[in-house]
């Protein structure tokens, strides 16, 4: 039988030990550090950091969109190396605007200006490519989002064609669901776009300040947010991020914040500012979470990536009449391998 310590017995002398409260508010994560300065063409350094993704290594990956490249750091902030350069041939690109990787760790990129999805190995070797500009099946109007689900499907936001198009790993077109308005399943100006644990894909409609989530055949299942600054509501949203536990993280852009949401779209917490400080962004697009619950942000107009932790946390229970301090341990947050 484990013993009690006397402090503990001094804590529960007052009553009868009945447990309850132990639900533990969602409170924002704490800035840590910040990845690179600019604008700047040197290695560390961005012109307009886009999209994130985080390979099973831990590393960050980052679109730096007007160096027309890809650059890698570790968890620390520390340079690794880029891909890419400017250009429309194999492993070249055009203002690269979002980034996933797959399972097996191949980096799928978004490559907007060329209207086109290449995709990369693991050493960032070049492997195929697909896409040209129009409004056909697997064609593209400067898309800018785009997420691999755990089955290896690969969804792209088809931004200025207003639609999501969907496709094998090879690049063979599979569905394709929306068109311009404002309804259930219509869009003004998708852009962020990522999928959960079941398949449900989620999209940021930018101009209709709302999420969208769909099944994985496009399915229309439920919206929220709506113009505004309060709790839940939007200003041009453009990067969205499911976690493993499936909570999706919103880039407010406009309202210069992260929101953290439900699958559902409850509400759970929010932070951010307008400015250049540590935790403040300026037009934030893309976020991404790692294994461990770390939270990167791409501040785009700061020319940044911020990094915040997920804190030990202290929350109340009570037991019986008496109030008793528990310490919640961090929760882990990845979506999968990215």
């Amino acid at each position: 039988m484990r013993r009690l310590t006397p402090l503990f017995l001094a804590l529960v002398a007052f009553t009868l030990p009945v447990v309850s409260g132990l639900a533990q508010a969602d409170t924002p994560p704490q800035f840590q550090l910040t990845i690179g300065s600019g604008p700047s063409t040197a290695d560390g350094q961005f012109d307009n950091p886009y999209g994130l993704a985080i390979d099973g290594g831990g590393h960050i990956l980052v679109a730096d969109w007007n160096n027309d490249r890809v650059e890698i750091f570790d968890a620390q902030g520390n340079y690794i190396g880029k891909f890419g350069q400017s250009g429309s041939n194999d492993g070249e690109f055009f203002c690269p605007e979002d980034i996933d990787i797959d399972g097996s760790g191949n980096i799928y990129v978004m490559d907007t200006f060329n209207d086109r999805v290449q995709v990369f190995n693991a050493a960032h070797t070049f492997l195929r490519k697909w896409g040209t500009t129009g409004t056909g099946n697997g064609n593209f109007d400067s898309p800018e989002g785009i997420a691999v689900d755990n089955s290896g499907n690969v969804f792209v936001a088809d931004t200025g064609n207003n639609r999501v198009q969907k496709f094998d790993a090879s690049g063979n077109h599979l569905l394709t669901w929306g068109s311009q308005g404002n309804a259930n399943g219509q869009f003004h100006l998708p852009i962020g776009i990522d999928t959960d644990g079941a398949g449900n894909v989620y999209v940021a409609d930018w101009l209709n300040d709302r999420v969208e989530k769909f099944s994985n055949t496009g399915v229309f299942i439920l919206e929220w947010g709506s113009n505004g600054s309060g709790d839940g509501q939007f200003d041009g949203p453009q990067g969205v991020f499911l976690d493993a536990n499936d909570n999706a993280y919103v880039a407010d852009s406009f309202n210069n914040r992260i929101e953290k949401f439900t699958s559902t779209g409850t509400f759970l917490t929010k932070w951010g500012s307008t400015g250049a400080g540590d935790g403040q962004f300026n037009s934030p697009f893309s976020v991404a979470v790692g294994s461990n619950g770390d939270v990167y942000v791409s501040d785009t107009n700061n020319n940044r990536v911020q990094k915040f932790v997920t804190m030990v946390s202290v929350h109340p229970a009570t037991w019986g009449r008496m109030k008793v301090l528990f310490i919640g341990k961090p929760v882990a947050a990845a979506k999968k391998v990215r």
